[in-house]
């Protein structure tokens, strides 16, 4: 018997596939428009009447008489006006000082109310000044 070589099987070509590199995309150059400035509009708060008319100092602004009292807000001082012994107010109110108007001005943030209780002439002219300003921010 003879043998027969047999024929191998023909190779199948292999697919080369070439991996190309994509060009980067050409941006086009614009020009750059600047930024709007934001100017932020600052507006003065008002002081906070409600502050004055029903609330009280905080402790470490709370004010100490003389007498030993503490008045802890603006109607208080007007009620202790009432009773308050006359070398008191005048230890607090005088030529050189006037520590109620000081108060009001610096703690509740009331200038209005401040300049009204310093042109007030006696503490019974306070007491009416102040009352009469709580009524008309009720």
């Amino acid at each position: 018997m003879a043998k027969t070589k047999k024929k191998a099987a023909p190779k199948t070509a292999k697919k080369v596939t070439k991996t190309v590199a994509k060009k980067p995309a050409v941006k086009k150059v614009t020009k750059k428009s600047t930024p709007k400035k934001v100017v932020k509009k600052t507006v003065a708060k008002k002081p906070a009447v409600k502050s004055l008319v029903h609330g009280n100092a905080s402790a470490n602004e709370q004010f100490y008489l003389e007498s030993g009292k503490v008045l802890k807000n603006v109607k208080g001082l007007a009620d202790e006006l009432e009773k308050m012994p006359a070398n008191v107010y005048s230890h607090h109110v005088n030529s050189e000082r006037n520590d109620f108007a000081n108060w009001i001005e610096y703690v509740f943030k009331d200038a209005k109310l401040a300049g009204k209780v310093r042109k007030a002439k006696s503490k019974d002219s306070v007491r009416i000044e102040i009352y009469k300003y709580l009524l008309e921010k009720r």
